[in-house]
């Protein structure tokens, strides 16, 4: 919903509005974030037996919330036409992966896969903090969310749907 209501507002001119937008869509973000990271977190103690297992889900929680922010980041980007960071981003990313991602996966394996994937993620993140100092509030309006969700979840449909028939035929 925000890739639709940033630019929207920002075409308009209604700068308090696409704040408003914008820092619900954060807190929404920051509050999902935070609930994956607890949910992959405490599911790691049910494994406790397998300590190879539990430590890969405790990994995997740190990368599910870079990731989750990653994704938000992109979408920040692309709301406010910003295709030329986001290039770099993506470039950064892929370099990163290569530089620090294989390295790692070559010497540790698994849990150096997932290690590299969370440092090349976190130093893409820093790069455009430093790039454009976004401000964000937590500005948890459920009204207003809930407003967003019903404009989003449409389309989120719609492309879960469009990938789910390009690749009906693989499985």
């Amino acid at each position: 919903a925000l890739n639709r209501e940033i630019p929207y507002y920002e075409g308009s001119g209604e700068i308090d509005k696409l704040k408003d937008v914008r820092d619900v869509g954060y807190a929404v973000a920051f509050v999902t974030g935070i609930v994956l990271f607890v949910v992959i977190l405490l599911s790691s103690a049910v494994f406790k037996h397998n300590s190879e297992l539990a430590s890969s889900l405790q990994l995997i929680a740190f990368l599910a919330i870079a990731q989750h922010y990653y994704v938000f980041q992109q979408m920040i980007l692309r709301s406010h036409s910003l295709f030329s960071l986001m290039s770099r981003q993506q470039f950064l990313f892929s370099l990163l992966s290569f530089l620090v991602v294989v390295p790692a996966t070559k010497f540790f394996a698994f849990s150096g896969f997932i290690v590299g994937q969370i440092i090349a993620i976190v130093l893409c993140l820093l790069f455009v903090l430093f790039k454009i100092p976004l401000k964000f509030a937590l500005n948890f309006d459920f009204k207003k969310a809930l407003e967003l969700s019903r404009i989003g979840f449409p389309i989120m449909m719609v492309g879960v749907t469009f990938g789910l028939l390009q690749t009906t035929d693989r499985f």
